[in-house]
């Protein structure tokens, strides 16, 4: 998967700055516990900044079956920090989180587990991007210069 991601985004048109902040903006959403708005959040950041809505889709990818259970648990990590350090009331995790105690919350009291998650969701997000930028940035730019040099090279000795 990671090599079709190498490949998609260099052959992506586009600047590489665009395509690093489309793809920082999909990537780090994905902090976000809101599975539905990944990809219309991702698109809708990229077009208000320019980024490539393409390179968007692909950085949603990040966000996986395997790695949300580790990004939501961190949002929710978070968002728990920041709202001791404001004072402010949130519901305690239990040690063993149950389907049913998560349906209960969201259906009862709502406000008690889901800000906390989301706004600590939103803060990895802010603090993820310009890691996920920066990163793909450097990637592709190193792999289209890696490809230029091979097709220039290609074509200079074909003849």
């Amino acid at each position: 998967m990671f090599q079709y991601v190498q490949l998609r985004l260099i052959r992506l048109k586009g600047s590489t700055r665009s395509i690093a902040t489309g793809f920082a903006f999909g990537a780090s959403i994905s902090f976000t516990p809101l599975p539905g708005g990944h990809i219309i959040g991702a698109g809708l950041l990229s077009f208000a900044t320019r980024g490539n809505l393409l390179a968007s889709l692909v950085g949603t990818l990040i966000g996986s079956p395997w790695t949300f259970p580790i990004m939501w648990w961190g949002a929710y990590k978070t968002g728990e920090l920041a709202f001791h350090l404001f004072g402010a009331k949130m519901v305690d995790m239990p040690q063993d989180v149950t389907w049913g105690f998560l349906v209960d919350e969201i259906t009862q009291r709502p406000m008690d587990l889901i800000v906390p998650w989301i706004t600590g969701g939103f803060i990895l997000m802010a603090l993820s991007w310009p890691i996920f930028y920066i990163l793909c940035y450097r990637a592709v730019d190193k792999l289209r210069k890696k490809y230029r040099r091979e097709h220039h090279y290609h074509t200079r000795h074909a003849t």
